[in-house]
């Protein structure tokens, strides 16, 4: 079986999902999802909700394995996989027939981890933020024919001086230089902004862009649940996107399906340099990097 210890918020949650699944897939085994992080109370922290209830193909871990679980990691027929282990050393394995368990331990945010299965991983993903937007008039909030251009402005926990000194945010002078690329690029371009604080990127964006339209706001002004999966499954209907070092963005400019698709994304996805091989690692040969 694959086992999947689950962390994070909803971006983190799918990079997992997509690992896990993809691995399942290549052997035909049942994928499990352990849970325990969702009950784990800590001020190290943010409280998270489980996300990935409506995808099919996966069943919980439950709790009175969980338990053994460190057992488990150490037993010989199990392989656990932690994001520091080198690619050639997933692949083979993966393949090794002595191994009856694969528990992945990590956040594994880069393409290579949905393998040979990104078409269909994609498919299944859309298919679960479709089952939240469920209103015709959300739908039409971004129109087909417009050149849409989500920003998205990632605040929040991001603020919080441990979270500072990891990830960093990106600051007005980013989005000003990724807005004027968009416009040298793109005639008319219209601009959805995308935030986990509206209000504040109201005031960093207001001077930069023209046609815009805060879709967060709306979404909190209609919706008391599912906020996260219901602005996630509208950034995707987006044609171009300016993204922040965020999962959440990486999945919103992944999951479009357009075929001309400008993504603007920082240089600079972490700001603790020890991580600048897994800034680099994240990032897709087709972003414009700034």
């Amino acid at each position: 079986m694959v086992i999947v210890k689950l962390k994070g918020g909803l971006g983190n949650q799918l990079f997992q999902f997509a690992f896990g699944r993809a691995i399942a897939n290549h052997l035909r085994w049942d994928l499990f999802f352990d849970l325990s992080y969702f009950t784990i109370n800590s001020y190290l922290l943010t409280p998270r909700e489980f996300k990935l209830t409506h995808l099919s193909n996966w069943k919980i871990f439950g709790q009175e394995l969980t338990s053994k679980i460190g057992q488990l990691e150490m037993q010989k027929d199990t392989f656990l996989i932690t994001d520091d282990l080198p690619d050639y050393s997933i692949i083979g394995n993966i393949n090794n027939r002595e191994f009856r368990n694969i528990i992945l331990d990590g956040y594994f945010q880069a393409e290579f981890y949905l393998l040979y299965f990104k078409k269909q991983i994609r498919k299944e993903v859309q298919l679960l933020l479709a089952s939240y937007l469920n209103i015709e008039s959300l739908s039409e909030i971004i129109p087909e024919k417009c050149e849409s251009v989500c920003i998205h402005v990632r605040r929040g926990d991001y603020l919080s001086p441990r979270a500072l000194k990891v990830h960093g945010i990106c600051g007005k002078s980013y989005y000003q230089e990724a807005i004027a690329i968009i416009k040298i690029k793109l005639n008319n371009p219209r601009f959805y902004i995308f935030s986990d604080d509206p209000i504040s990127t109201n005031d960093l964006l207001f001077d930069l862009v023209d046609e815009s339209t805060n879709v967060s706001s709306i979404i909190n002004e209609q919706f008391s649940e599912h906020q996260d999966l219901i602005e996630l499954s509208l950034m995707t209907h987006c044609k171009h996107f300016i993204i922040a070092n965020s999962s959440f963005s990486w999945w919103g400019s992944y999951l479009s399906d357009s075929t001309s698709k400008i993504v603007i994304a920082p240089q600079k996805w972490y700001q603790d340099e020890s991580l600048s091989e897994l800034s680099d690692r994240i990032g897709l040969k087709s972003w414009i990097r700034i």
